[in-house]
């Protein structure tokens, strides 16, 4: 994926969430200027916490076109400072999903 859909796929999930750059920025803990750079220049760590706060998969983010991607999305606007809580219980549905498909997996 070119770095335009990267930061293409990334700006526009936080608008489709409903959350703003600050939102964003102070969720990633960095300035406006650190989050263009990472739009750019994904780091495994941010990408994560992206992808844990919408529910979604890092690798999605990175390959599928937004339109397919925001039906993945978690839609849920949460506060601010419930932003942490929310991206932290989703990454604990995330594993449950993976470990009931290598179960199923494995069953077959």
């Amino acid at each position: 994926m070119t770095t335009f859909l990267k930061c293409y796929n990334i700006e526009n999930l936080w608008k489709f969430i409903g959350y703003s750059i600050s939102d964003i920025c102070s969720f990633l803990s960095m300035t406006e200027d650190e989050y263009h750079y990472f739009c750019n220049n994904p780091s495994v760590e941010s990408l994560e916490k992206i992808a844990d706060l919408y529910g979604i998969e890092e690798y999605d983010i990175l390959t599928m076109p937004f339109n397919k991607l925001k039906k993945n999305v978690i839609k849920i606007k949460t506060p601010k400072d419930d932003m942490y809580e929310i991206s932290r219980f989703f990454r604990i549905i995330k594993n449950y999903e993976k470990m009931n498909r290598l179960l199923n997996k494995d069953n077959k």
